[in-house]
């Protein structure tokens, strides 16, 4: 009984922590502060609810001068990440997902075509799987993007962006001799939409 007074007690504070930061930050926005003020609340809220923990604190207690010095150094430094905007690992910015990307994002997808005209969509990711492909894709995106940009594309760039579309063409043929692909479309699609602007058709020999 006791054990659960207790833990009702700590959510009770906590959350009761957590709502009041809650209630500054929201105050510091409306006021038209620095982002970094409510921010800068919440986080000091979340603190103040786990350093509320006694079990916690008691731990911390029986941690030296230095190795206290040390772990308060590391919150320190994880703070300056997030309202310096650090780019160095781990003193990083945690907003990942806080903004919205400007923009319109691009999709680029590959279609094989058969001798017979039907078509097979290309993915990388079942061709290839895992990080292999998305470094595959972002590659194929670079050189798709560097061709685009000039009315006079470097003729490498071009010969390395035609080899890596028929590795990828190739690999599927390997899985499918029976019906290989003779050609790839590299179409360029803007979402919502789904109609595509055919960039190129590249032969696969």
């Amino acid at each position: 009984m006791e054990l659960h007074r207790r833990r009702t007690g700590l959510i009770a504070g906590a959350a009761g922590v957590v709502a009041a930061g809650l209630g500054a930050a929201l105050l510091a926005r409306l006021a038209g502060l620095d982002r970094r003020v409510p921010e800068a609340l919440l986080i000091l809220a979340v603190v103040a609810a786990v350093a509320g923990h006694r079990p916690l604190r008691q731990a911390l207690a029986g941690f030296d001068r230095r190795h206290q010095a040390l772990a308060a150094g590391v919150l320190l430094a994880l703070f300056a990440g997030q309202f310096l905007g650090t780019k160095g690992f781990p003193f990083v910015s945690w907003r990942m997902y806080g903004a919205v990307p400007g923009g319109r994002p691009t999709v680029y997808e590959y279609d094989g075509v058969r001798a017979d005209a039907s078509s097979v969509p290309l993915s990388p990711s079942r061709l290839l799987g895992g990080i292999t492909a998305n470094r595959f894709e972002n590659k194929l995106a670079i050189q798709i993007d560097e061709l685009r940009k000039s009315s006079n594309p470097d003729p490498q760039v071009r010969r390395e962006h035609e080899a890596s579309v028929v590795a990828l063409a190739h690999r599927y043929n390997d899985a499918h001799r029976g019906a290989p692909i003779a050609t790839v479309v590299v179409t360029k699609i803007v979402p919502p939409s789904r109609a595509g602007e055919v960039l190129w058709r590249i032969p696969v020999s």
